[in-house]
C-alpha cells in the first residue's frame, strides 16, 4: 500500500523480500509506505492499469537528514504499460533511506526487491 505523506518507518527486509507495492491515486501525490534501507542494490518492476486515469510519474528519492532530499530517478509509464529498474551502487549505497513518489492518477502494482 501507498500512503499521502513520506513515511518515517523503515522496511525490515527480514519481513519479506520482495516488497509489494500497490495503489490507487485519484489526483493526489502517493508516496511509498516504507523507507527502504540496507541494500547496496535494488530492483523495482511496476505495472499500471489499462483503467489509469493518466500516465503515471515515478520518483525515486534518497532521505536526507538535512535539506532537501536528494531525486535519483525519475520516469513515465503510461496507461496500461510496464517498468523495469536497476538500482546499483553507483545510484544507491546500504547506510541510505530511499522511497518512491507516484504521482495522480493511477492504479498500479509492482515489486521491489533487494537484490544485494
Amino acid at each position: 500500500m501507498c500512503g499521502y505523506n513520506i513515511s518515517t518507518t523503515v522496511w525490515d527486509w527480514s519481513n519479506g523480500n520482495p516488497y509489494t507495492i500497490n495503489g490507487n491515486s485519484s489526483y493526489q501525490t502517493l508516496y511509498s509506505e516504507y523507507l527502504f534501507t540496507g541494500g547496496n542494490a535494488y530492483s523495482l518492476y511496476l505495472e499500471s492499469s489499462n483503467y489509469s486515469g493518466s500516465n503515471m510519474t515515478v520518483k525515486l528519492w534518497k532521505k536526507n537528514t538535512y535539506g532537501s532530499d536528494t531525486l535519483i530517478d525519475s520516469f513515465v509509464i503510461n496507461i496500461g504499460g510496464t517498468v523495469s529498474r536497476f538500482y546499483g551502487s553507483n545510484t544507491v549505497s546500504s547506510g541510505s533511506k530511499y522511497y518512491f513518489e507516484f504521482s495522480p492518477s493511477a492504479i498500479f502494482t509492482g515489486e521491489f526487491t533487494k537484490v544485494y
